[in-house]
């Protein structure tokens, strides 16, 4: 999908009606209107997954995307899901922008969250995802592979309006004035005016030198997708302006401003062309060039144990506490050298009654980036070690150290590169990571090699000579095997299937092979603007590695922290795989790199979604051949073997005919409060044909499920098909024909109809 976005609206108890209403939100009822009784059929439904024949269809899982803000909240999204599906969706909280800031640190709160009120439901969650070219974080990744002459950018500026919060705005028009409330510069505009109509100044005294380059950043949140203007200048003086667009919910926007032309700079942002709230966050500006390179400092010594220093190393166990054994030569991770020694004894109350501890010689602060690397086996496989930050060894902070791992017999390797939270650091700063070695409630022993502790710091001055290529993509596999191993340990083991890579083919075949090639902003498959807005990994790690390095990372990332190898599924999730104008050319393409992408013998991809965001066409011509190919995808997707998932399904409604009143304008797609009886009963039809037929055509053991991607109707102002009938519900949570055809096509027969006048 290309973007996803809130279009959940709160639940509205002043309807009129209830004869459609989900039961579990609304359960009252009223006089019901005439018009309305066509509609009474659908109360002889009952819960979707009702309809799932658990006897045929076992391991189906029927699935509902969702907003984890309105989940976790126990909100209307929590009452449907729970009722009426098996998994979730995440909409955006576990994508890369969502969990990775500007430095690199990652934040999975909202995951962890998510995942406790998921279980709470009794729902499994779907992983979506690990891997893709859009919604990530740019400024980061960017910036760690800069090009030969390139610097990183020297921050100047900084306004966040969580900390400023009784600052003066100036704005206009005075009618519709600004505010700083709940941590947001709060830009309201009721009505669509010329761009210049509101105007509003969202930093001001930055201190610019005219004629140099800076990048400017505005972290905020839209009401809806727009576009708007920012002009840095000062009164009087020449402007450089940029235009902007947004999307809705949250997002930062980058702006490149070259030659400015004032040396005590304002940025005027001009909003009068988008009706909705906008809300600033923070801004911020950096000049271009003056940073040099990043270097690693250590932060231990002796961490391959080969010699006799042991300050950085301490362990307790069975009421001792002192230096850890040093083994005898040979029980090194390469059979020769030597390795730290921990023995555990059995049947110890807590998980920390014997631990291990790693103690650095500089005192972590929050923000502080470090890397840690060591090799480890046990004489026992133990699954699950938890770890502590701690001041010195013993004076405990946090319950997580960030370096939780699970022992096997044979050496492993872990690494990771992860930025000190304010929770690990505690008031004074953390200096000790602690293994609680006896959450192996058996005796046992523990060894520890070639141990890597380093804190990266930032040179000032100079600029960065560039890196290869190949330096390059050893980088990013590293913030990738990063990345995937900071979700895998929030996700702890509970979630087992994962978009591995999502949408990474493009509709276009530039090397003549007959097949379309992946996404490139480097090979012209992608356009101007999605260049500047995405961030291409395949283009630095290659088309194939690309694909094998984040199925190889999640595999070992999802066994090292608690989960089981063998329930985990990846899959290639892509759009238009059931398009008509190519006839399925991009599935065909698809399951040709999948072939490449598994060629090495290692590389397992264990199935493919299919995004089906589709419209149901009026022209019976047009709709034939839609259900044509959608019958060749499944028949496809079949053939490969492969799990099969639908994975985001939702669907809005085409009518040529139709007057232009009732169409999306620039569309032939109508608007939801447009919609007739028969658009809707044809809608249902076109559901069901797509759930029977993937019911009918997939092999049962290939059948993974289907998600529905939107439970209500798209809102006017929504930047996800604003204004469809893309729902099962409507957005008083009332039931629509569609949910009918949705559970007609699971139960494989037609539940009820509507009365025939």
């Amino acid at each position: 999908m290309k973007q996803y976005h809130k279009i959940i609206a709160g639940i509205i108890l002043t309807i009129g009606v209830s004869a459609c209403t989900d039961e579990t939100l609304l359960s009252y009822s009223v006089e019901k209107p005439e018009s309305l009784i066509q509609y009474e059929y659908l109360n002889n439904y009952d819960v979707l997954k009702s309809y799932v024949d658990r006897a045929k269809y076992p391991d189906f899982k029927l699935g509902l995307a969702i907003v984890a803000g309105d989940f976790n909240s126990k909100g209307a999204q929590y009452e449907i899901a729970k009722n009426n599906f098996n998994e979730i969706t995440a909409g955006n909280c576990m994508k890369y922008s969502s969990c990775v800031r500007d430095d690199g640190s990652m934040d999975f709160s909202t995951v962890e969250k998510l995942i406790k009120t998921a279980k709470s439901a009794g729902l499994t969650l779907y992983g979506h995802t690990l891997a893709w070219h859009s919604q990530q974080n740019n400024t980061y990744l960017n910036g760690l592979v800069l090009q030969e002459g390139e610097t990183l950018p020297v921050q100047i500026y900084n306004i966040d309006y969580s900390v400023v919060t009784d600052k003066y705005i100036w704005h206009q028009p005075e009618s519709e004035p600004v505010s700083i409330t709940d941590g947001y510069l709060v830009i309201k505009n009721p009505s669509v005016k010329e761009v210049w109509g509101v105007e509003t100044i969202i930093a001001d005294e930055i201190k610019t030198t005219i004629g140099d380059n800076y990048m400017a950043y505005i972290k905020m949140k839209s009401s809806g997708a727009g576009s708007a203007k920012v002009l840095f200048t000062n009164w009087g003086q020449p402007a450089v302006e940029q235009n902007i667009a947004f999307e809705e919910g949250e997002q930062e926007i980058a702006i490149q401003v070259d030659n400015i032309q004032t040396d005590n700079t304002f940025m005027l942002m001009q909003s009068g062309s988008f009706a909705g709230t906008l809300q600033i966050a923070s801004v911020r500006v950096s000049q271009k060039g003056g940073v040099g390179e990043k270097k690693y400092v250590s932060l231990i010594e002796n961490g391959d144990a080969e010699g006799e220093k042991t300050d950085n190393y301490r362990k307790q166990g069975a009421g001792t506490y002192g230096k850890p054994i040093i083994g005898e030569a040979g029980t090194g991770s390469d059979g020769k050298g030597h390795a730290f020694i921990i023995e555990s004894p059995a049947n110890q109350v807590n998980g920390w009654d014997t631990q291990f501890f790693l103690t650095s010689n500089q005192v972590l602060k929050a923000g502080d980036k470090v890397h840690l690397s060591f090799k480890y086996r046990a004489d026992k496989d133990t699954p699950n070690i938890g770890t502590q930050s701690q001041g010195n060894p013993t004076e405990y902070i946090h319950w997580d150290g960030g370096a939780g791992i699970s022992f096997t017999t044979s050496w492993q390797t872990f690494e990771r590169t992860m930025t000190i939270s304010a929770d690990q650091a505690g008031t004074n700063g953390m200096k000790t990571i602690a293994w609680n070695l006896a959450d192996c409630k058996e005796e046992n022993t523990f060894y520890f090699d070639d141990i890597v502790f380093e804190r990266e710091e930032i040179v000032e001055g100079g600029t960065n000579e560039g890196s290869s290529m190949e330096e390059k993509k050893e980088i990013l596999i590293q913030a990738m095997d990063t990345w995937i191993g900071g979700m895998m340990q929030a996700c702890g083991g509970y979630v087992t299937a994962w978009d591995a890579v999502n949408e990474p083919l493009s509709g276009t075949d530039i090397d003549g092979d007959g097949f379309f090639d992946l996404q490139s902003a480097t090979r012209n498959t992608v356009s101007e603007n999605d260049k500047k807005s995405n961030f291409y990994w395949q283009d630095y790690l290659g088309d194939v590695d690309y694909v094998r390095t984040v199925v190889k990372l999640a595999r070992k990332h999802f066994a090292e922290t608690g989960g089981n190898p063998n329930d985990l599924k990846l899959f290639i999730n892509d759009y238009n795989l059931e398009s008509t104008w190519d006839d399925n050319h991009k599935l065909k393409s698809l399951i040709k790199w999948i072939e490449k992408w598994e060629a090495d013998g290692v590389t397992q991809i264990d199935g493919i979604g299919t995004q089906m965001h589709i419209s149901c066409n009026m022209n019976d011509e047009y709709q034939r051949d839609q259900e044509r190919h959608v019958v060749q995808m499944f028949e496809l997707l079949a053939k490969t073997g492969k799990l099969v998932k639908i994975s985001e399904l939702d669907m809005g409604l085409i009518d040529d005919g139709a007057p232009e009143e009732n169409k999306i304008p620039n569309s032939n797609n109508i608007k939801t409060e447009c919609l007739t009886f028969v658009q809707h009963l044809a809608m249902a039809d076109f559901y069901q044909f797509i759930v029977s037929k993937y019911l009918e055509i997939i092999p049962v053991e290939q059948q993974y499920g289907i998600t529905q991607w939107c439970s209500t109707d798209s809102p006017v102002e929504s930047g996800w098909r604003a204004n469809e009938p893309i729902g099962l519900w409507n957005l008083q949570y009332q039931r629509k024909p569609a949910y009918a055809g949705f559970a007609n096509g699971l139960a494989g027969s037609v539940i009820a109809e509507p009365e025939k006048k």
